[in-house]
């Protein structure tokens, strides 16, 4: 397998910090995927999805942080094979339950009370300086980590921390706010 994936990978130094990682951490992997789903088929699907994402995000390991790649990978896998728990388990819902008419209509209101609660927070999103709001939605719409952020903006990382910092503020006061007017 392990062939499969160096084929994927254009660069002699990224094959071979693949092939320490796949080699270190395969196994604690499927530990972690095993544990959750409990389901060795399952488990090793989600090892090779994670296996395919650490390809597309390579320059973001490194074996000589060996803590900060085991969490990375770890985070990676715990992410995926919760994912896959969830889905299992909305499908067999859906299998073991007969459609209930008013349980539709009450997912419905959900809904729909969720789209309109979102619709407001962008509303207040729009009322926060744009310096602001740009990196609200740059990091929780776009999903950016801050070091991209800092890159689009021109800016350093600690500055688009604290503007985010500043932003959830701004905004937690304007919630504030909208609450006591309600």
């Amino acid at each position: 397998m392990l062939t499969f994936y160096l084929a994927a990978i254009e660069t002699q130094e990224e094959r071979d910090l693949f092939t320490g990682l796949y080699v270190d951490y395969k196994d604690y992997m499927f530990y972690i995927a095993n544990r959750i789903l409990n389901d060795t088929f399952a488990a090793e699907n989600i090892v090779h999805d994670a296996f395919v994402r650490m390809i597309d995000n390579m320059d973001k390991f490194n074996l000589r942080n060996g803590h900060k790649t085991k969490s990375l990978i770890g985070i990676i896998v715990d992410g995926l094979a919760k994912n896959e728990y969830k889905r299992r388990k909305r499908m067999s819902l859906l299998d073991d339950e007969p459609l209930d008419e008013s349980s539709v209509h009450a997912d419905m209101d959900d809904m729909l009370i969720q789209q309109e609660r979102y619709s407001e927070l962008l509303e207040m999103i729009e009322q926060i300086d744009s310096i602001y709001k740009n990196v609200l939605l740059l990091r929780y719409s776009h999903q950016f980590s801050t070091k991209d952020i800092a890159a689009i903006t021109g800016t350093t990382e600690d500055n688009v921390r604290q503007r985010l910092h500043r932003a959830k503020a701004k905004l937690k006061k304007l919630l504030a706010g909208e609450a006591q007017s309600v």
